[in-house]
């Protein structure tokens, strides 16, 4: 069957009002509840560091809090599925449910880490900024987002390039332990789900042909 295809508005509106909601929360917030405490914190690197750790905290409590949610729990559930997948195809394991399950639902490329990584890299980021008046401080939280993200994610890549490094993998193990949040285990149901995406993908790009797809026993190795 052709897949449902989402686009045009339908797929726009919904974006713009959840960035806006984000860049809002995680990162406007976190400096409008450090003004509040301007005469006890300043405008150095104290003032940075509190707004950092609010932003942070916001980020934890908003993970732990929607994965109280039984259909949020259901979402991790594929979240872990997706990452033992991955996980068992470059151990160049079987694509198959059992294969998979033995597989660690951590993942060094993780999004929840590159999350992680958005909050410690702000810090220094909004540091350039310096201590302008508070209108020009929200407009640079809003402005810098991409910059931040853009940063974040190369870093992300370098550090999951270079994780075979001790130190690298110190740097990471935050991130990685993040990931407790947002995976569960997953049933089979969700591992059959995610090795049907991650096949598709495979067929996409010519890793994979119709021909050994129909294998279970085909080991792919990248």
């Amino acid at each position: 069957e052709k897949p449902l295809e989402i686009a045009g508005a339908a797929l726009i509106i919904p974006l713009l009002i959840s960035l806006t909601f984000a860049v809002a929360i995680f990162f406007v917030g976190p400096l409008l509840l450090t003004s509040l405490f301007h005469k006890q914190v300043g405008d150095g690197l104290l003032n940075l560091l509190v707004e950092g750790l609010i932003r942070l905290a916001l980020l934890v409590g908003y993970l732990y809090l929607i994965g109280r949610i039984p259909d949020i729990q259901r979402v991790f559930g594929y979240h872990g599925a997706e990452h033992k997948t991955i996980n068992a195809m470059e151990q160049g394991d079987p694509l198959d449910v059992a294969h998979v399950r033995r597989a660690s639902r951590v993942h060094i490329r993780c999004g929840t880490g590159f999350l992680l990584l958005v909050m410690v890299v702000s810090i220094f980021i909004f540091a350039l900024v310096g201590s302008p008046a508070l209108p020009i401080k929200i407009l640079s939280r809003i402005i810098l987002v991409p910059v931040v993200a853009g940063v974040a994610y190369e870093l992300m890549r370098l550090g999951a390039a270079n994780y075979r490094f001790r130190v690298v993998r110190w740097l990471l193990a935050p991130g990685l332990a993040l990931q407790g949040l947002t995976t569960r285990e997953p049933d089979d149901s969700m591992i059959e789900c995610a090795i049907a995406s991650l096949q598709r993908v495979l067929l996409h790009d010519g890793v994979l042909t119709p021909a050994n797809k129909e294998n279970e026993h085909e080991t792919l190795s990248l």
